[in-house]
């Protein structure tokens, strides 16, 4: 697994993002990323309404996958 700094060379060589670049690694951290959010949507400001827990709770959903 190459560094960051290498990995954005690669970006810059190649002139391909490093999702593409990666792609099997990019898909594990893009499912984890998820499952997190997904974790913390369920608990996140329970019983609040105010305009940033809203909000919160719509970003969260959105990375979980929870929308469509």
């Amino acid at each position: 697994m190459p560094s960051f700094e290498v990995a954005l060379a690669f970006e810059a060589l190649f002139k391909r993002s490093v999702s593409e670049l990666f792609p099997g690694v990019y898909q594990k951290i893009e499912r984890g990323v998820a499952t997190r959010a997904k974790a913390l949507v369920e608990n996140a400001d329970r019983g609040k309404s105010n305009k940033r827990a809203v909000r919160r709770r719509e970003v969260l959903a959105d990375l979980a996958g929870l929308t469509d």
